[in-house]
C-alpha cells in the first residue's frame, strides 16, 4: 500500500497537538485559584489585545459600559503537592493596562517556571461594542459577542464562536470549529481539523476566503448578500441552494456570482463537503 502524505497544514497540527501533550505531561495533581479584576478607563482607546495561554476569552460588547472595560479573570496555578502548585499561582502575574490608543490583557510568569508547575488563565472582558478586538489564546476558545469593531481572532486548539457587526473579521483555529455570524464585507475564516459554519449578513458585497483542512463548511448567506463564489473541495462535494449567474458547475467546485457580487469569496476544504444556503 502506498503512503499518504499529509496536508502541510495537517502535519502541522499534529505536531502542535503533540507538542500540548508534551506540555501538558507534567507532575500536575494539585490546583489552586484566585480572581482577579480590573476596570480599565476608555479615554483614548479604540482596541483591545488580548493574550492567554491554557484558558478561553470570552469578550462582550455591552452598551452601558460607563466608559470602561471590565476584566474578570479566572487564574489557576497547578504542581506536584499544595506548597508547589500555591508557588506556582503566585508566580503568575497578570497584567492589563491601557497604552495609548490600546488596551492590553495578558499574563507571565514573574519567575523561572519549574517543570512541575502549570498555569491556566482565562479571561471574561466587558467593553463598549466599537473597539476593535484583536485575540489569542493557547489550549482554548474564543468567544466574542455584540463586537461592532473589526476583530481578529486566533486559537491553537480551541473553537472560535463570534457575532460581529464591524467591516471586517478574521478567525483562524487549528483543531477547532468556527462559527461566525456577521455582517462584514471582508472575511478571513481558516481552520484546520475543524468544521466552520458562516452565517454571512452582509448588506451587498462581501469578499474574502472560508477555507478548512479535514473539515465541512455551511455558508449561510442573508438575503442581500451579493458575491462571486468559488467553491471547491478536493474530497466531497459542493451543494448551493442559490441561483448563480454565469454558474461553472462541477461535482466538487462552483464559480458563480450570487445577486451580480463582485469580490470574490472563495470557500474551500480539503477533506468535507461545502453548502452553501
Amino acid at each position: 500500500m502506498s503512503a499518504r502524505l499529509l496536508h502541510p497544514r495537517v502535519a502541522l497540527s499534529i505536531a502542535l497537538g503533540l507538542l500540548v501533550l508534551a506540555g501538558c505531561s507534567k507532575r500536575v495533581s494539585v490546583w489552586v485559584s484566585r480572581k482577579d479584576h480590573f476596570d480599565i478607563p476608555v479615554e483614548t482607546a479604540t482596541r483591545l489585545i488580548a493574550n492567554t495561554s491554557n484558558g478561553e476569552q470570552v469578550v462582550v460588547g455591552v452598551e452601558d459600559h460607563g466608559g470602561k472595560v471590565v476584566i474578570d479573570m479566572d487564574v489557576r496555578g497547578g504542581g506536584s503537592n499544595r506548597t508547589e502548585a500555591q508557588a506556582a499561582l503566585d508566580a503568575i502575574a497578570v497584567s492589563a493596562k491601557r497604552d495609548g490608543d490600546t488596551i492590553r490583557v495578558s499574563w507571565d510568569w514573574k519567575s523561572t517556571k519549574k517543570p512541575d508547575w502549570s498555569a491556566e488563565v482565562a479571561y471574561r472582558i466587558k467593553l463598549p461594542p466599537n473597539l476593535d478586538l484583536n485575540l489569542v489564546t493557547h489550549n482554548g476558545r474564543i468567544v466574542a459577542q455584540g463586537i461592532s469593531g473589526n476583530c481578529v481572532l486566533e486559537a491553537h486548539n480551541g473553537e472560535i464562536i463570534a457575532d460581529t457587526t464591524g467591516a471586517r473579521v478574521s478567525a483562524s483555529t487549528l483543531n477547532g470549529d468556527l462559527n461566525i455570524t456577521t455582517i462584514a464585507t471582508d472575511i478571513s475564516l481558516e481552520t484546520s481539523n475543524g468544521n466552520i459554519g458562516a452565517a454571512l449578513k452582509t448588506d451587498g458585497d462581501v469578499g474574502g476566503s472560508i477555507v478548512a483542512v479535514n473539515g465541512w463548511i455551511v455558508v449561510t448567506l442573508g438575503d442581500s448578500a451579493a458575491a462571486m463564489l468559488d467553491c471547491s473541495t478536493t474530497n466531497g462535494q459542493v451543494y448551493c441552494n442559490h441561483t448563480l449567474s454565469r454558474p461553472l458547475a462541477k461535482k466538487t467546485s462552483l464559480k458563480g456570482s450570487l445577486r451580480g457580487g463582485e469580490k470574490v469569496l472563495r470557500v474551500e476544504t480539503q477533506n468535507g463537503t461545502i453548502k452553501i444556503q
